[in-house]
């Protein structure tokens, strides 16, 4: 039963995601994220709605709306708030092509560093 209950507590613990390998840190939360976003450059539609992206576009207080680009091109920005308050904002944006709706861009905007990150221990 001992060693049952030391390991409920190492896993809900943060040392459970150092023996894994994962940097669970204000800045390593933030590079996964920036990862996570980067990888849909290229790879994902804004018109799959099978996707997450999609899908946040319905919800009013995430999508901040379209704008268009000197390009051409179309730019869907986000919120993404960490806290339930709502006081750590931080704002990202996928430009995207109109016609097929392919991401080819992606930034952000944070109100203070690594504000942008995912949620954590």
């Amino acid at each position: 039963m001992r060693i049952f209950i030391l390991s409920l507590f190492l896993l809900l613990s943060g040392c459970f995601y150092s023996l894994i390998g994962l940097d669970m840190s204000v800045e390593g939360r933030h590079k996964m994220w920036l990862e996570d976003m980067l990888k849909n450059i290229g790879q994902k539609n804004m018109y799959d709605c099978t996707y997450w992206i999609c899908g946040y576009r319905k919800i009013d207080y995430i999508f901040l709306g379209d704008s268009k680009l000197s390009n051409g091109n179309l730019e869907a920005g986000y919120n993404h708030s960490l806290d339930r308050r709502g006081t750590k904002f931080c704002r990202y944006f996928f430009e995207y092509v109109p016609a097929t709706g392919l991401i080819v861009g992606f930034r952000f905007e944070e109100p203070e560093p690594f504000a942008c990150r995912i949620t954590g221990a």
